[in-house]
This record gives C-alpha cells, sequence and structure tokens, in this order.
C-alpha cells in the first residue's frame, strides 16, 4: 500500500519529491512502522494522519491504509 507523507520544518528536504507522494508500506502496517522505517525517524516529534494528530504512545495501535495522508513534524525550537 501507499501514503502520501507530509514533512515539515527540517524534514521538508529528507525524501525525494517522488518518495513522498507515495511512500510504500506493508498492508497492515502501523504508523510506528512507519516512522522508524524513515532514515530520520529520531527527529520526527509529531505525526498525524488525515489531520487527526497521533501521539508518539498511540503510534503502535494506529493502522495505516492505502492513501492516508501522514503529516511529520521535527520538534520546534525557537523563542
Amino acid at each position: 500500500m501507499k501514503v502520501k507523507l507530509d514533512l515539515s520544518g527540517e524534514l521538508d528536504d529528507q525524501l525525494p519529491d517522488s518518495a513522498v507522494q507515495a511512500w510504500a508500506t506493508p498492508d497492515g502496517g502501523n504508523l510506528a512502522q512507519l516512522v522508524s522505517s524513515l532514515p530520520f525517524a529520531d527527529r520526527v516529534a509529531l505525526t498525524s494522519v488525515n489531520g487527526v494528530m497521533i501521539p508518539p504512545d498511540k503510534r503502535n495501535a494506529y493502522i495505516l491504509n492505502d492513501g492516508d495522508e501522514v503529516m511529520m513534524l521535527p520538534p520546534i525550537k525557537g523563542g
């Protein structure tokens, strides 16, 4: 199955545009598996699927579906 990745902040340039548009993930895979499969997994602070925020402790339970839009954000810095 394929999901669309929406990467923000410093994550924005971590993958080629073609990968962001259609990231392949196993059928029945969960959000935690998707995040951990990325080369920048240690920099993903927040995630949402189809506009719904999924906290880190709920990623294992969130099963992805074909066509889902997954947004990822790094930690926010600044003052």
